[in-house]
């Protein structure tokens, strides 16, 4: 599953590197999950300028 996260990429980013014990002085984090998120959306075959993340659904029961 594929989840367009434009609108809320910011919010995200802002907790993400909140996190300082998982990813540092988060130097270059944005810079890098755009470029991620990018190319998640890209192979989705969303449109240019968009931002994906994907996840694997799991089934439990």
């Amino acid at each position: 599953m594929v989840v367009d996260i434009t609108k809320t990429f910011d919010q995200k980013f802002a907790a993400l590197s909140r996190h300082v014990s998982q990813v540092g002085e988060a130097q270059g984090l944005e810079k890098m999950l755009k470029a991620w998120s990018r190319q998640t959306a890209q192979r989705a075959g969303m449109k240019k300028g968009r931002l994906a993340e994907g996840f694997r659904v799991v089934a439990t029961g």
